[in-house]
C-alpha cells in the first residue's frame, strides 16, 4: 500500500508497483491534470496526473488537501499547515486497509501515525524519504549563511517537532529508501545504519522529454537554463553572481519557475537574463530543447528530478554535488559538478560551454543515453526486489 497526501512521485511509485503485480492500494489527496487552468493556478507538476491504470485501486483522501489549499490562499505556510494536513490524513486512512497488505509504504514527514500503525498490525512499514537529513541541511546552511536570508528555516520549536516526528519514521522503518548518494550520505552522518538504507534512484519519462522539437545548434547564443524554484537555497543567487562574472554577450540565462520576490528582482534587473515564470510541462519541454546547458547549483536537494528531465531532453548539465549529479555524469560524461556554492568554479565551467560547444553537445548526446537507463519500469523492478526482500 502506497499512502501520500500531496504530489512528489507517489503515484509513479504506485503505478510501478502495479505493474509488477504488487499495489493493494494507493491512498491519496486531490488530483488534477497539470496542464490544466486549476493545475497551473495551484503549481502542480506532471507527477501529479493519476495514471490511468491506478483509477481502480486509488482511495482519494480530499479534504485535507483541500483545506490546506484555501489555507496557503489566505497566507498560511509553513512546516505547521503541512503537518496539520498530513496527520490528518494518516488518521482518515481506514484500519482494514492497513490490515489486509504485507507492508506499508510511506513519504517523509508525513508518515510518522501510519508507521505506528502499520508497526501495531505487525506490518512492515517502509518510508520513502524525498529530502535529505534535517542536520544536514543546518549544517549546509549554517556554513553557506543561508539562515538570515527570506528562505530562513522555521523556528527552532517548530523543527525540533517535526525532528522528533521524522525521527519516528525513520526508527520504525524497516527499510528507508532514498534516491542519491548525497541523501543516503546524510542519513549516514545522522547515524542511521547503512543496513537500513536503500538508494533507489527516480525515472523519467524519456521518450517524451527527447520528442518535441530539434535541438539547439551549436551556433546561435549558447542558452544556460534553470527549472525550480528560485531561492537562494538553491543556488540562485550563487548562479546570478557567476553569470554576471561571465559577462558573455553571445548567451542567455533563463530562470524557469518561482520563488522568493527579491531573488526574482534581481534576476530581472541583471543583463541577459530571462525569468520566464512556473512554465507547465509541455512548455518546459520546448525550453528544455532550446537549451544549451542545464545550471542547477543547489545548496541541498535529495535527488533533482529536473536534472533527468533535461537530461532526457539531451541537455549536459552543470550542478553542485549536492543533490544526484554527482551520480548521473557519469565521471564527467554527461557535464561538470561544481563546488556548492562556489561561484568562480560555476563561471569557469559556463565559460567552457561557451567556448566548447562541440564538445559540450556530446555530453547532451551522453546525457540522453544515460537518462534512459533511468526509466520508471527500472525504478518499479528495484522496489519490487526491496519489497520482496522485506517482506520474504
Amino acid at each position: 500500500m502506497v499512502c501520500h497526501p500531496g504530489t512528489q512521485h507517489a503515484g509513479k511509485l504506485a503505478a510501478a508497483l502495479k505493474k509488477e503485480d504488487l499495489l493493494a492500494a494507493f491512498f491519496t489527496g486531490w488530483r488534477l491534470p497539470p496542464d490544466s487552468m486549476l493545475g497551473r493556478r495551484f503549481r502542480l507538476s506532471a507527477l501529479r496526473a493519476l495514471d490511468d491504470s491506478l483509477i481502480p485501486c486509488t482511495r482519494k483522501i480530499r479534504l485535507p488537501e483541500l483545506l490546506a489549499k484555501a489555507a496557503q490562499c489566505v497566507g498560511w505556510r509553513g512546516e505547521s499547515l503541512m503537518r496539520l494536513r498530513n496527520a490528518w490524513f494518516q488518521r482518515l486512512i481506514p484500519e482494514r486497509a492497513i490490515t489486509s497488505c504485507d507492508a506499508v509504504i510511506g513519504f517523509d514527514t508525513s508518515s510518522w501515525l501510519l508507521a505506528k500503525r502499520a508497526t501495531q498490525c505487525s506490518k512492515a512499514f517502509i518510508l520513502d524519504r524525498t529530502t535529505i537529513h534535517r542536520s544536514t541541511r543546518s549544517s549546509i546552511r549554517a556554513t553557506f549563511k543561508l539562515n538570515h536570508s527570506s528562505t530562513a528555516t522555521p523556528v527552532a520549536s517548530s523543527g525540533d517537532i517535526q525532528d522528533d516526528l521524522e525521527s519516528t519514521e525513520m526508527t520504525l522503518a524497516a527499510r528507508v529508501v532514498v534516491a542519491s548518494s548525497f541523501a543516503q550520505h546524510s542519513l549516514t552522518e545522522a547515524g542511521i545504519a547503512t543496513e537500513q538504507i536503500a538508494v533507489i534512484p527516480y525515472g523519467v519519462d524519456s521518450d517524451w522529454f527527447a520528442d518535441g522539437g530539434n535541438r539547439a545548434g551549436s551556433t546561435g547564443k549558447a542558452i544556460f537554463l534553470y527549472v525550480g524554484n528560485l531561492r537562494l537555497d538553491k543556488g540562485v543567487g550563487v548562479l546570478l553572481e557567476a553569470w554576471r562574472q561571465l559577462g558573455a554577450t553571445d548567451a542567455e540565462l533563463w530562470l524557469a519557475g518561482d520563488g522568493d520576490s527579491e531573488v526574482i528582482q534581481s534576476a530581472r534587473a541583471t543583463a541577459g537574463v530571462r525569468v520566464l515564470g512556473k512554465l507547465g510541462q509541455s512548455e518546459l519541454r520546448k525550453v528544455y530543447q532550446s537549451a544549451t546547458a542545464f545550471v542547477f547549483p543547489t545548496y541541498y536537494d535529495g535527488f533533482g528530478m529536473v536534472l533527468l528531465e533535461a537530461m532526457a531532453g539531451g541537455v549536459p548539465i552543470i550542478a553542485s554535488p549536492h543533490c544526484a549529479a554527482p551520480d548521473l555524469v557519469r565521471g564527467g560524461a554527461a557535464g561538470l559538478v561544481c563546488p556548492a556554492g562556489d561561484i568562480a568554479a560555476l563561471t569557469v565551467a559556463m565559460e567552457d560551454v561557451c567556448t566548447h560547444r562541440t564538445a559540450w553537445r556530446e555530453r547532451g548526446a551522453a546525457a540522453v543515453e544515460i537518462a534512459r537507463s533511468y526509466s520508471w519500469e527500472t525504478y518499479g523492478t528495484r522496489w519490487a526486489a526491496l519489497l520482496r526482500g522485506v517482506v520474504g
